[in-house]
């Protein structure tokens, strides 16, 4: 019976090469366009989900009142964190980074700018992140020392290893590289590529006690017992307690819903990133929606074509259930041929994709979710998509079938099959639509006047050399436009950063306006 279900189905898909080419080709698409979407959408939901301890692991933020409006922000003084650890019994690990431009690491010739930030030891016992050589958490308890990752170590070592050499920084300062690890993946939101010691800058003299300097951010990992609601309660006035602005409130907000859901108005978080997920979910599934209403009617437009043979096999003893079995096989069987086809344009478009997003997405045939989500697709398509012409051909009588002119209303005055067609056409121009409304604004974006000559406008962080070197480099630029040149050569420093993000710009802002950030290290 079983080999029946297969034969037959075979047969009629064979029978009729055009049908099914295009019912395959067309569900197929869908199928590709819902998967790939599906695809960004579970990279996005898995961002920072993967530590260890992601369950006890929490960002620190802050509200404000300023004309009645409350802000929120995410940055903190240097001396926050060691009071958080002391004061509280619930936590178990605090660390804070510096989100600073990017700097200058040498090593002989070789001279790279790479993500670094200045970090405690806690930020690798909170974090899992994979260690290659060496203890990353040792090694920035040394001031002396840094931690690479294993293709900053590859660049500037080569395939040495990288363990007990030295970089410099910003060719003033040398560290030892204590640690190598594995390349943050991309479902993190820590761009770093290089860590160095907390004590570093401390050492320096480069962090102060003040307050009202934002400058880090500031993580904490609670106790297994702690009660983030609880806690929060405690926590409330911790500035307020600590220091003379007793306008600001402190919270604690999960890690893992950092990606998905920081975004606050008064105070409080709204959603975030998890809008435009959940409104690519949607779409995904009207996607495939729209490639299922399709397969139904062009399996319902074969209907009368088949009337004879659902009232031969009738006249011949086959029962209604029969009947139903057969043709949710032959559904299936077409879903089946429709995945694969599927696979192969994924499979062919997955690199264009990972241009398209700007992420170096992990291949999906790899992942169990891929899998999962595949024979999901091939099931429920197969039989949502199959039982109504399933259904209907097969309650045919067998004298109307024998006829070949069968009247398909269902008692509500219109033909099913007219109205899926209205409603795929209706969604389909909504879609294209939003589509067309989308592109024309970023078009506008783009392409309006930003008030300066964007041709030939290049960008170079300053460094020594560029700086002591002037007179030399402009000599070197094109002669006919002198009064350009000059006035881009009145560098600012390399990629100004907003009040509060430097642990130094505060106290040292009007020093700095017209310095790089060599200028403000090394003096």
């Amino acid at each position: 019976m079983l080999k029946n279900y297969l034969i037959i189905p075979w047969r009629n898909i064979n029978r009729s090469k055009g049908y099914a080419f295009i019912n395959i080709a067309g569900l197929g698409i869908g199928m590709a366009a819902s998967i790939l979407i599906l695809i960004w959408v579970q990279f996005e939901l898995s961002v920072d989900r993967f530590h260890e301890h992601s369950d006890r692991l929490y960002a620190v933020w802050r509200n404000g009142e300023n004309q009645g409006e409350i802000f929120t922000w995410d940055y903190t003084p240097a001396p926050y964190a060691p009071a958080l650890k002391s004061q509280f019994p619930e936590v178990d690990e605090v660390t804070r980074i510096t989100e600073w431009d990017p700097l200058l690491f040498t090593v002989g010739e070789d001279s790279f700018y790479e993500e670094a930030t200045f970090t405690e030891p806690g930020f690798f016992k909170m974090f899992s992140f994979e260690a290659i050589e060496g203890d990353p958490s040792q090694a920035l308890a040394d001031p002396e020392s840094i931690v690479l990752t294993e293709s900053v170590a590859k660049k500037l070592f080569g395939e040495e290893s990288a363990l007990g050499k030295i970089v410099m920084l910003e060719n003033e300062i040398s560290l030892e590289v204590k640690a190598i690890i594995k390349d943050l993946p991309e479902n993190t939101n820590f761009p770093f590529t290089v860590f160095c010691s907390f004590k570093k800058i401390e050492q320096m003299g480069w962090v102060d006690d003040y307050w009202g300097n934002n400058s880090y951010r500031t993580f904490a990992m609670l106790n297994e017992r702690a009660s983030l609601d609880d806690f929060n309660q405690k926590f409330k006035n911790f500035t307020a307690n600590n220091s003379d602005f007793d306008d600001i409130t402190d919270f604690l907000f999960p890690f893992e819903d950092l990606h998905l859901y920081s975004k606050f108005e008064n105070g409080q978080s709204v959603g975030g990133k998890i809008e435009l997920i959940r409104m690519f979910g949607i779409v995904s599934i009207i996607v495939l929606f729209i490639a299922g209403i399709n397969f139904v009617n062009l399996s319902t437009a074969q209907s009368d074509m088949r009337s004879k043979e659902v009232g031969i096999r009738k006249l011949s003893g086959a029962g209604k259930g029969m009947l139903i079995s057969q043709f949710l096989a032959e559904s299936t069987l077409i879903v089946v041929s429709a995945y694969l086809f599927s696979i192969v344009i994924v499979s062919l478009i997955f690199p264009w994709f990972k241009e398209l997003i700007g992420q170096n997405l992990e291949s999906p045939f790899t992942q169990p979710f891929f899998w999962v989500l595949s024979a999901v697709y091939v099931l429920v398509i197969g039989v949502l998509a199959g039982s109504y012409p399933a259904f209907l051909m097969s309650s045919y009588r067998p004298a109307i079938a024998m006829k070949s002119k069968l009247n398909t209303k269902e008692g509500f005055g219109v033909k099913p099959r007219e109205v899926l067609v209205v409603f795929q056409f209706a969604v389909v121009v909504i879609l294209i639509s939003s589509v067309w409304i989308v592109r024309d604004q970023m078009n506008y974006v783009q392409n309006r006047d930003l008030g300066l000559k964007k041709d030939n406008l290049i960008f170079h962080p300053v460094t020594q050399n560029m700086r002591t070197n002037k007179g030399a480099l402009r000599n070197e630029l094109p002669h006919h436009d002198q009064e350009s040149v000059h006035q881009a050569l009145q560098w600012e420093p390399m990629g100004t950063m907003p009040i509060g993000k430097s642990p130094f710009r505060r106290k040292m802002e009007a020093d700095i306006s017209r310095r790089s950030i060599s200028d403000v290290f090394f003096g």
